[in-house]
């Protein structure tokens, strides 16, 4: 079928429905609203809900078109993960009748082309509406979206004004694999971008195109591209410039004008970065039209009585005058009632407040800074202004040696945004808000250097050990080395004095790999004859307490086809197209020797440290931690290439957590150390110490090298091995609690069962695999101190689409200790990635948002140091919320609750210890990589020995032999033993890692274990997966 055949069926008026059809089982039909490029679009009423929405289809004619019904999917996928009020609401991505639909927001109003249509849109009105559009395009493009189709039909503004973005039928996520048709070019002709006209990839800034255009035509009532024939537009779009607006309505401001022409440069590397940007140029216009509104004069309307014939000239110059001073005087004064009445309560809300601290984040800081910058000229001596504007700021001073060097700055998470020039060192005091930056520091003979520091100071609270910024003054040093000095591919690593156990330790300085050694730079080794040179291989080879002959241990270094190399090569070489990714597969003796043969060395776990920590500021590090995880590679899926500037540390080594675990010099009780934790494994494993037997050649562990700058000796005690400081308790010298006693414990995890007040906020179906619904339903408790509300709790859950219900149902308790986002919309990326098996598999999993993730954190931090009261009560709500979870599972009829398992990630299998043995619905229960604590950790209401001997369903428990964070001896084989679980009903699978377990292992054992106890699953078309149990250490 043609486009042009497709374009004359769609004005044809096809009807999918008819008025008064119940579709979807909840769907009442109103009528069509329209039809547009990618879809046919309906007014329904929800039954259910009891709200107004709209359903948009694919017309027949499209679900032909061999990627139609993709696009269509992507567009419900890419505006579903958008909450923004400019944009429109995705309330349901799902399937019926063989027909994919989307239930979106309905929008009563009219859109912007109608609008236009109508009457002329005063300048005002176009610029209240254009920065709504801003915002809604800024929110979107943060998410990594651009929309391909913006233009005023796609535009809706309701009857109060608020303009909503519509018809993400084009958008495209960036970094996922592009939607395209041969010969078929996506998007409106005449609001197209030249790079959108010539087929060019394209990124955020065409939407910024598109908007000018939107801009122009609700101006000037007219297309600043126009032609009878699409060839004719599209020519004029890339090489013709268009009439300035001026030119067809003189009486436009010039700045409107301005602010267009930059929108519509041809390159885009000239056009606004942002829609931030001309939200901003917009803001600051409309200002003027405020002032103009309160003063009645403004320097347009003097021009334009400038431009009258003059009758008496000193008269005009008298007026002339005064017309200057009002202008001045009543501009002022509405700068000055924007500052009291808007900046400064924004300022009072959020500057240094115990709130704004504990959800502190980079943007929010920056946002106060510029407000109060702003608000700064004009109410500079309020006394509110200057109580609390100096919390939004420290004054930073800036020294280099040598002097007279260029300084540049921009926030932490703008790793490809621009850099701000600050002016040529000696810096004195510049005003900066409280955040991490990256730094550059630039002069000609010198190496430039790229580092990160914070403009605030970190203190831990003294009681509940948790971090918490404060302003502080900073002075930053840098002594640049001379071109040449510092080897290729390296950075130079400042000296820092450390303390080592009670000693104080002098780390000289160093250089260090700026990324992670790659397979090409490993191909370099083995072509030196790495293999093959004993001279590279200087340590002494054992294994499990056995001497090897170099012969012997060089026969275990073979890639998957039996020749020398990493465990993951084959046939001697890397795998095509993965030259750039880190090389992996390496046991700790082909990582010495690779550093060995280019005259470098494994780091100690101490100089690891120093490369990733703040040099001047090392109390700041728990929030740069926060920062530099966000953006590492924990996926769970996959290694990306090893040349990644996002996630910088502070001396800019770059991507030190996550993706590949990194070998470093120093023994440890069982092997030699590893550090920053792989792309599988849970976030805090970036800032601890692993371990990992030498011979160890897991496809997670690779190699980073330094080199020492100070020839002279370096402290003994930086080559040390590593020892766990932690002294666990001897639980079998312990007795649990009586059953009497143990009852009274049991019950303070009781509450009312008041009603649940539930609501599917969302339902999104879009994936191939499940159905992911968004669940709100009062909490078993209630606290004043969460964000998101006193007495409501969230959680998700994943329904297959391969099974028929009842489902079998998993509830999920994450892992802990990485950073924790201020919303859980996405959580489908994070943790939940890594279990999606068990939706896949067809079982329902549930992942609660609970107390302290996600939307529920705590406005102000409690104090939950070891052995306190609160404490006991922040777990006894955490295992509340899960109860919780399981009380509204019981209200569905989709579940099958009597099948119900509960599945602990390392802290959440920690507060499985408690859950377990206090919730009698679950069924059987996987405890990943955990076990008991330490000493003192927990007072005897909430203390696993009194626990774990009252749980008794079948539990699986998967470790890992070096684990250092769990031990086995000390705390895994314990707890497995303390188990009240009958012998032949628990499980522990014990592997050669650390608290990583394997995937692949993962998944495996924990289908087996769930089909032997819940059951095997039914698969639609009445199969069944089922599996024996593996065999109980």
């Amino acid at each position: 079928m043609s486009p042009n055949s497709i374009t004359r069926t769609l004005e044809t008026g096809y009807k999918v429905l008819a008025e008064g059809k119940i579709f979807a089982g909840k769907y009442e039909i109103v009528g069509e609203i329209g039809q547009g490029g990618m879809g046919v679009v309906y007014k329904a009423e929800d039954i259910r809900l009891k709200r107004t929405v709209a359903l948009k289809f694919l017309p027949p004619e499209f679900m032909r078109l061999p990627d139609a019904r993709e696009r269509f999917i992507r567009e419900a996928q890419a505006a579903a993960a958008l909450s923004h009020p400019n944009i429109c609401t995705i309330h349901e991505v799902e399937e019926a009748d063989g027909q994919p639909y989307i239930a979106m927001e309905y929008v009563s109003g009219e859109s912007l082309r109608q609008k236009a249509a109508k009457r002329p849109i005063a300048a005002n009105a176009v610029v209240d509406i254009a920065v709504q559009v801003a915002e809604g395009l800024e929110a979107a493009h943060q998410r990594g979206i651009i929309h391909r189709d913006i233009k005023s039909a796609n535009i809706m503004v309701t009857e109060k004004g608020q303009a909503k973005i519509m018809d993400f039928g084009l958008a495209k996520m960036l970094g996922a694999e592009q939607l395209t048709r041969e010969a078929v070019t996506i998007g409106t002709v005449a609001y197209m971008s030249p790079e959108q006209a010539r087929g060019e990839d394209l990124d955020h800034r065409t939407d910024l195109w598109s908007f000018g255009v939107v801009l122009y035509e609700m101006l000037t009532g007219q297309m600043p591209f126009r032609g009878d024939l699409e060839s004719i537009i599209l020519h004029s779009i890339v090489k013709a410039e268009p009439k300035p607006v001026r030119e067809l309505k003189p009486d436009i401001p010039a700045e409107l004008q301005r602010i267009i022409d930059r929108a519509l440069k041809k390159n885009r590397e000239d056009r606004y970065a942002s829609a931030s940007e001309i939200a901003e140029d917009l803001r600051a216009f409309e200002k003027e039209l405020i002032a103009e509104e309160i003063g009645g004069f403004s320097l347009r309307k003097l021009q334009r009585f400038l431009r009258r014939p003059r009758t008496v000239i000193p008269a005009a110059f008298s007026l002339v005058l005064l017309s200057l001073f009002a202008f001045w005087f009543f501009n002022r004064q509405a700068k000055i009632k924007w500052a009291r009445e808007k900046a400064l309560p924004e300022i009072k809300a959020l500057s240094f407040s115990d709130e704004f601290f504990w959800g502190w984040n980079q943007r929010a800081s920056i946002d106060i800074f510029r407000i109060g910058e702003r608000a700064a000229r004009y109410i500079s001596d309020d006394p509110e202004f200057k109580k609390f504007w100096p919390g939004c700021y420290s004054l930073v001073s800036f020294e280099t040696d040598p002097p007279e060097s260029k300084i540049f700055a921009k926030p932490y998470a703008s790793t490809y945004g621009d850099w701000q020039f600050l002016g040529v060192s000696p810096l004195e005091n510049v005003e900066m808000p409280l955040a991490y930056y990256r730094w550059r520091v630039e002069k000609e003979g010198y190496e430039p250097e790229v580092f990160v520091a914070a403009t605030l100071k970190t203190d831990i609270q003294a009681d509940g050990g948790r971090p918490y910024p404060v302003k502080k003054d900073i002075r930053i040093f840098r002594t640049l080395d001379k071109i040449g000095t510092i080897p290729p591919g390296m950075v130079h690593v400042r000296a820092q004095n450390l303390t080592i156990g009670s000693k104080n330790v002098k780390l000289g300085d160093f250089y260090m790999d700026k990324y992670e050694v790659t397979n090409s730079e490993f191909k370099e080794f083995v072509l030196k004859g790495g293999y093959k040179t004993r001279d590279f291989w200087k340590h002494e080879f054992s294994k499990q307490g056995k001497r090897l002959m170099w012969e012997e241990a060089l026969a275990e270094f073979v890639d998957e086809t039996g020749l020398p190399g990493p465990a993951t090569w084959w046939g001697g070489d890397y795998p095509e197209g993965k030259g750039d990714y880190p090389v992996t597969g390496i046991s700790w003796y082909e990582a010495a020797a690779y550093a060995e043969c280019f005259g470098k060395s494994l780091p100690t776990i101490h100089h690891w440290d120093g490369a990733q920590r703040l040099q001047e500021q090392w109390e700041n590090d728990a929030y740069l931690g926060v920062l530099l995880v966000s953006e590492s590679n924990f996926s769970g899926k996959t290694l990306l290439p090893a040349a990644n500037d996002a996630p910088m540390s502070a001396s800019g080594v770059c991507q030190m957590a996550g993706n590949v675990r990194e070998w470093c010099w120093n023994k440890a009780a069982s092997g030699r150390c590893v550090r920053g934790g792989a792309w599988d494994d849970p976030t805090y494993m970036f800032g601890g110490i692993s371990q990992a037997d030498p011979f160890d050649r897991s496809e997670k562990n690779g190699v980073r090298c330094m080199k020492r700058i100070d020839l002279q000796e370096v402290p003994a005690e930086l080559f040390e091995p590593f020892a766990v400081v932690r002294e666990f308790r001897d639980y079998q010298m312990e007795k649990p609690v009586s059953d009497e006693v143990f009852r009274v414990y049991k019950d303070q995890f009781d509450y009312d069962k008041k009603p649940l007040d539930a609501v599917v906020e969302e339902r999104d179906g879009s994936n191939e695999n499940w159905i992911k619904e968004r669940i709100v339903f009062n909490a078993a408790y209630t606290d004043d101190n969460i964000i998101y509300s006193s007495n409501r709790m969230l959680a998700y859950l994943f329904l297959p689409k391969n099974t028929p219900p009842p489902y079998q149902a998993v509830i999920y308790f994450p892992a802990g200790g990485g950073p924790n986002p201020q919303t859980s919309r996405g959580i489908e990326k994070e943790q939940f990635s890594r279990f999606d098996f068990i939706v896949k598999n067809g079982r329902a999993f549930m992942y609660p948002v609970y107390l302290d993730y996600y939307e529920r954190q705590f406005k102000a931090p409690p104090s939950l140091k070891d052995n306190s009261r609160e404490l006991s009560q922040f777990l006894v709500h955490l295992a509340q919320d899960c109860k919780r979870s399981i009380d509204y599972l019981e209200t569905r009829k989709d579940i099958d609750i009597s099948k119900l398992a509960f599945f602990g990630w390392s802290w959440g299998a920690r507060l499985g210890r408690l859950i377990l043995a206090v919730e009698d619905r679950f069924k059987a229960g996987v405890l990943l990589a955990g076990g008991l604590e330490k000493f003192g950790e927990s007072r005897p209401e909430v203390d696993a020995l009194n626990f774990v001997p009252r749980i008794k369903v079948p539990v699986l428990m998967l470790s890992g032999k070096y684990d250092m964070i769990f031990p086995y001896e000390v705390s895994v084989k314990p707890m497995f033993d303390l188990l009240g679980t009958p012998q032949k009903d628990k499980l522990l699978k014990l592997y050669d890692t650390d608290h990583g377990i394997p995937t692949a292992e993962v998944i495996k054992e924990t289908q087996v274990f769930l089909n032997n106890y819940l059951g095997p699953v039914k698969q639609a078309g009445g199969n069944s997966s089922g599996g024996k149990p593996g065999r109980a250490r």
